[in-house]
């Protein structure tokens, strides 16, 4: 569709980082999970320095500044990071900014490591607290399977091959206000095939036909934050 001389003109006259971010947003957000915009709305006020400064003004050591000062984590800074060059590549081509300085701040972890399984001890506790509770198979299949919570949230009987041993990744829910999305899994390598740990096979037996989804059907946002 055609852009009213109007929002042209609003476009022309955004500068600043905010009124860039406000531009950008509503455009990301159709293409973006709810949890991942979430995520940018966070890391978008961790650049309060900047908000009103014009983009074209702003360089490496400004973003950096931001990301110095912010007390929060590794994966609060690696959202900063990626939400700066989103912006900044959003606004190259507009000729609001000269290059996408976001490549180049670091966020003090730039070197990945690898996240360590917990210990044969740790879940002994995990299992003592949670005992024989409803949602005891929900925490049991995110330990020993390496699942993200919306991927087991998309589980379905049909993803459960018990006889081979194996659990097929094949979506992801997600929610928008408090409602369920189906949808694909956060990453491209998201669908996958993961070998099932014996520990879960009690748990996952099909024991009501009507039930379509492993953890439960028509799960809501609220639901699952109580879980």
């Amino acid at each position: 569709p055609h852009l009213s001389a109007q929002t042209k003109q609003e476009k022309k006259k955004a500068t600043t980082f905010r009124q860039i971010y406000d531009l950008w947003e509503p455009i990301h957000e159709k293409n973006t999970t709810k949890s991942t915009m979430d995520c940018y709305k966070s890391a978008f006020n961790w650049f309060r320095p900047v908000h009103w400064m014009n983009l074209s003004d702003i360089d490496i050591d400004d973003l950096q500044d931001c990301l110095d000062e912010c007390p929060k984590g590794k994966r609060t800074k690696e959202n900063m990071k990626a939400l700066a060059g989103l912006l900044m590549k959003y606004a190259l081509p507009r000729h609001q900014t000269d290059m996408n300085y976001a490549e180049f701040i670091h966020t003090g972890n730039d070197e990945k490591g690898t996240r360590p399984a917990f210990s044969r001890e740790q879940i002994d506790l995990i299992r003592g607290q949670v005992g024989i509770t409803p949602h005891a198979e929900d925490v049991y299949v995110l330990i020993y399977t390496g699942m993200r919570r919306e991927e087991v949230l998309g589980l379905r009987w049909e993803d459960v091959d018990a006889e081979k041993g194996l659990l097929h990744v094949r979506r992801a829910i997600t929610f928008k206000g408090n409602l369920p999305v189906i949808g694909e899994t956060k990453t491209r390598n998201g669908k996958r095939t993961i070998p099932l740990h014996p520990a879960l096979l009690q748990w996952l037996t099909h024991e009501d036909d009507n039930r379509e989804y492993v953890m439960q059907d028509n799960v809501t946002s609220s639901t699952m934050k109580r879980t």
